[in-house]
């Protein structure tokens, strides 16, 4: 039974992201195997209280990091460690009265150093845990412990996820001002895109899909920085000399994006950008469904702003990009992409415009 319970929980709190979820999951199941009077997660290092008093759940705001350890006197028996809180500043809100002198079990959590620990609290005139009940609460607490810390290293990593990318759509900027706002647009534009697609064509996709296809959408001109400054404005049609530094250029950018292991994911979209729909495009000739979605709406989403904007040349209006994209179907572009972009402008025209123009 206990082995069950155990189990069940080590399951879901695998599931668990975040650090305030995953705080929540476990004082649910300490108040569901125990009933106590009310728990305490002792977070002094970041010099608060997370509690739970009778299913009521919050924080209690301490001074400082003394004033919460100064209430904590620890003393010995010869079964266990407890401590008693004498005069503790939490109010009992279901009987409008301060608690006080409640024998309870310490545990640490995670890092000591931080001074984080749990405490369950039983009724102050009844302690009595059994070997199994011991043996639970410290179960969940190295469950705990050893899931705080992945979720703190998983948010750390996270965050320097996002301050690469943004790095390199600084390093695009220094190269051209123009190059980090049209990937921005062709991000949301990329998005709307999938959204339609999900809506209208039955498509289904999961977190990680649109993850690479947005990275793929922010990062697929990478390459454009080892590009020369009269080919990266020239307007098409090219030469061969032109053509292969392009192609030299897509090469550079997804050698970078390989020493980057989160990016290799999305190199293949990359790399597949200038497929045709028909297998006239490059590097492979790929055609139709050989060719990655996210590329084929990278595609789309590419050749819309390029048109829409002064990149090169004349700029087009939006019926004017729009019919150069249909006229494109099924040779150049995926027809469903294609709808889908359609679709997309028609039915969310005001609130996408103004989107774009704060990357215009």
């Amino acid at each position: 039974m206990l082995l069950d319970k155990l189990k069940n929980i080590y399951l879901n709190l695998n599931k668990v992201s975040t650090l305030e979820h995953l705080y929540r999951y476990v004082l649910e199941q300490l108040e569901n195997n125990f009933n106590p009077d009310f728990i305490i997660i002792l977070q002094a290092g970041d010099n608060y209280l997370q509690y739970s008093i009778k299913n009521q759940r919050g924080n209690c705001r301490l001074l400082d990091v003394e004033s919460a350890l100064h209430y904590l006197s620890f003393h010995k028996t010869d079964d266990h460690n407890y401590c008693c809180l004498e005069n503790f500043p939490l109010i009992d809100r279901n009987n409008q009265k301060r608690l006080a002198n409640l024998h309870v079990i310490p545990f640490p959590l995670a890092d000591e150093r931080k001074c984080r620990y749990m405490f369950l609290a039983a009724k102050a005139e009844n302690l009595d845990y059994s070997q199994e009940d011991i043996l639970f609460l410290e179960s969940i607490v190295n469950y705990l412990s050893v899931k705080e810390q992945q979720v703190i290293a998983k948010r750390e990593r996270q965050l320097t996820f996002i301050n690469v990318v943004s790095t390199l759509l600084e390093i695009l900027d220094l190269k051209d001002i123009t190059l980090s706002a049209h990937a921005k647009r062709v991000h949301i534009y990329s998005l709307y895109i999938l959204n339609q697609l999900e809506m209208e064509d039955g498509y289904s996709f999961d977190r990680s899909f649109r993850e690479n296809l947005q990275l793929a959408a922010l990062l697929h001109d990478i390459g454009k920085i080892s590009l020369a400054e009269n080919i990266l404005t020239k307007p098409p049609p090219l030469d061969r000399s032109d053509f292969s530094q392009i192609v030299q250029a897509i090469e550079n950018g997804t050698r970078i994006l390989a020493k980057i292991k989160p990016f290799t994911k999305i190199i293949p979209a990359i790399t597949h950008l200038n497929e045709y729909y028909n297998g006239g495009g490059f590097p492979n000739g790929l055609a139709g469904d050989e060719i990655p979605l996210i590329s084929r709406i990278l595609a789309v989403a590419n050749a819309f702003d390029a048109m829409t904007t002064n990149r090169y040349g004349k700029k087009m209006n939006q019926p004017e990009a729009m019919a150069q994209l249909q006229k494109s179907c099924q040779v150049q572009f995926d027809g469903q992409v294609v709808n889908a972009f359609y679709q997309t402008i028609q039915n969310n025209e005001d609130i996408l415009m103004e989107m774009i123009e704060e990357y215009s």
